[in-house]
């Protein structure tokens, strides 16, 4: 299976510089992406320019917006639109001039006679964050989210997320949490596979903005694929945390607790981005793809022992007693 999904890889790549042309060589007003790299801008032109995770110096005029996302920048040019910050740190130099700054926990330094302009949280109620100072001549204006405050609310969001997931086919993750116990070797081969796949096919399209609408839709896949196998392993990390006491707990007990366990150890430091990048990715999918060749393909289907206590539904005594008389008299 590895073999054929480096061929698959390789075909991508052979075929992608002829299908795909360059940004400068389809439309020089549209929206430009820049992802993950270094960039020195010295040519004035118009169009939408977003950056994300990237490192950029701006000394070239702009007309239109420019959105930053975990990204640096410094700007030393006149730029007429207006600039979204978000996670991200901006520098205004002596000839940098904009018209307003949207932040979201960013920093934003420029020179304290700079031209005036605007700066405003995205979020209003985020006010009690902002933090302006002076030194050396600059004005420094942060509105940094605290750290903690982040992870809770990523993890908050995720655990929703699981959840909705869940609510839509328990069984097929259900099936999926016991693919941890019977099919690990092929959790192992079917998550490096689809993992080089999608992250293949992402690069692939990322170069050429004609491809960026398609490497976001299967970014947008592949991060579907990570939330399902995350679901079916937190249900059973959960179901493995908590048979070991006396009590019962449902299913979205199990699934919620082992979610929180999840998250909390990727934020640990130093293997923050080793888990979130490449363990996670690849065990979630391999779970979930696993679970689809099981589930759809050879029609396996494993029995669950740690859901019989949520196959109890609740009933009315009364309506089954009801339904006992009726039957009497009948008789």
């Amino acid at each position: 299976m590895i073999k054929k999904g480096l061929l698959l890889i390789i075909i991508l790549l052979s075929f992608s510089t002829k299908v795909f042309g360059s940004f400068d060589e389809t439309d020089k007003n549209g929206p430009k992406l820049y992802f993950f790299q270094n960039y020195v801008l010295k040519e004035h032109r118009s169009g939408v320019n977003i950056f994300l995770f990237s490192n950029a110096t701006l000394e070239a005029r702009g007309q239109d917006d420019i959105f930053l996302f975990f990204s640096n920048i410094e700007i030393g040019s006149e730029i007429r639109g207006n600039v979204y910050s978000f996670f991200s740190n901006i520098i205004l130099n002596s000839d940098g001039k904009v018209n307003s700054i949207s932040s979201l926990s960013s920093t934003i330094t420029y020179l304290k006679d700079s031209p005036e302009f605007q700066i405003k949280p995205v979020v209003k109620v985020m006010d009690f964050l902002i933090n302006i100072n002076e030194q050396n001549g600059y004005v420094i204006y942060k509105d940094k989210i605290p750290s903690f405050i982040l992870i809770l609310l990523m993890i908050f969001v995720k655990t929703f997320v699981c959840m909705i997931f869940f609510a839509l086919r328990k069984g097929f993750f259900l099936q999926g949490s016991m693919t941890v116990i019977h099919d690990k070797s092929y959790i192992f081969k079917n998550g490096i596979l689809s993992y080089i796949i999608f992250i293949a096919m992402i690069i692939v399209f990322l170069l050429s903005v004609l491809g960026v609408p398609i490497s976001l839709m299967v970014f947008a896949v592949f991060y579907i694929c990570i939330i399902c196998g995350q679901v079916s392993f937190s249900l059973f990390i959960g179901n493995e945390v908590l048979s070991n006491t006396n009590k019962r707990f449902t299913i979205n007990t199990k699934l919620i607790l082992g979610v929180i366990l999840l998250e909390t150890l990727s934020f640990f430091p130093f293997i923050y981005y080793f888990i979130k990048f490449f363990v996670y990715p690849i065990l979630f999918t391999g779970i979930f793809m696993t679970s689809v060749i099981n589930v759809y393909i050879k029609k396996i289907f494993y029995n669950i022992p740690y859901v019989s206590e949520n196959a109890i539904k609740h009933f009315d005594s009364n309506k089954i007693k009801e339904i006992i008389m009726k039957e009497i008299d009948k008789v």
